[in-house]
């Protein structure tokens, strides 16, 4: 009598593929309900520097700055991407900071990134040395921003190019900072960088519309960013602070926040509560 144990191992094997495609489909319809047609906008807990991340309705990811290497951003971008979408669409380098695009080389390596705005600035460290081999290597199609420059990431959703203007004169990197206006619907959330207040002043001088329901603040909450007259033309609902604990700068700046409160400004701290998201519907935003 032959042995029924090659067809029983088989029959197991068999299982097991069938095991995986169910455990695959129903991983793909959970990511597929959070397509809920709202904007997603988590600024990510990495410590002291920069990193947002933006899902729009139609699921492209826009993640802005990716933190210091070692910041946690791999973590991060795991806990809100689907494990099987390797793909960002659109990567904004604000500036050459280690603490803004340290994070972004692993990101490079580990996710295809489709285009990838960056200023063009040149910085002699080693960190901006490794991100541009990196950057190079990776396939990324680079694109240099210009004020009035749109980037639609689909039909209700853009980004607005604002800063630095043109003919602005800078003096330092934070200067150089890119400064861009996410826009979902009737919705807009103001993504600053490092700019200080003469950077943002020039942006107002050009006469552009910043009105904004969130305002990431710039520079960490650092007394060199966001004046009075970026708050006055922003009129946010909310203005989110990316900082580390107990960092060393003294982030954010209690005049910063003193500013922020006279405006009657909601403020959220990564420091404090860790990552924070809002979502938008286009017609509201409002924080998850």
């Amino acid at each position: 009598m032959a042995s029924s144990y090659p067809k029983v191992k088989k029959i197991y094997r068999r299982g097991l593929i069938i095991l995986a495609l169910l455990a695959a489909t129903v991983w793909i319809a959970v990511f597929s309900l959070q397509r809920d047609l709202l904007l997603h906008v988590a600024i990510l807990d990495i410590g002291q520097g920069d990193a947002i991340l933006s899902t729009t309705s139609s699921g492209s990811q826009v993640l802005v700055d990716g933190g210091p290497a070692g910041g946690g951003i791999m973590r991060r971008l795991g806990e809100r991407m689907p494990f099987f979408d390797r793909t960002i669409e659109l990567v904004i380098a604000t500036h050459a900071d280690a603490d803004h695009i340290g994070g972004l080389i692993e990101v490079l390596s580990r996710y295809r990134v489709k285009y990838v705005l960056t200023s063009g600035v040149i910085s002699d460290t080693a960190t901006f040395r490794a991100f541009t081999e990196k950057l190079t290597a990776s396939g990324a199609i680079v694109i240099t921003p210009r004020p009035g420059m749109k980037l639609w990431l689909d039909g209700p959703t853009l980004i607005e190019v604002l800063g630095p203007p043109e003919n602005f004169f800078a003096t330092d990197s934070n200067e150089t900072s890119i400064v861009v206006r996410l826009r979902y619907g009737k919705t807009a959330i103001l993504l600053t960088g490092d700019a200080p207040i003469s950077e943002e002043d020039a942006i107002l001088a050009a006469g552009r519309s910043i009105r904004s329901n969130l305002l990431k603040v710039g520079h960490h909450g650092s007394r060199s960013s966001t004046g009075d007259a970026l708050l006055l033309a922003t009129f946010p609902d909310f203005a989110a602070i990316s900082v580390g604990k107990k960092n060393r700068y003294g982030h954010p700046n209690e005049e910063v926040l003193s500013r922020l409160a006279a405006h009657n400004i909601t403020v959220d701290r990564t420091d404090e509560q860790g990552t924070v998201e809002y979502v938008s519907d286009g017609v509201t935003l409002k924080k998850q």
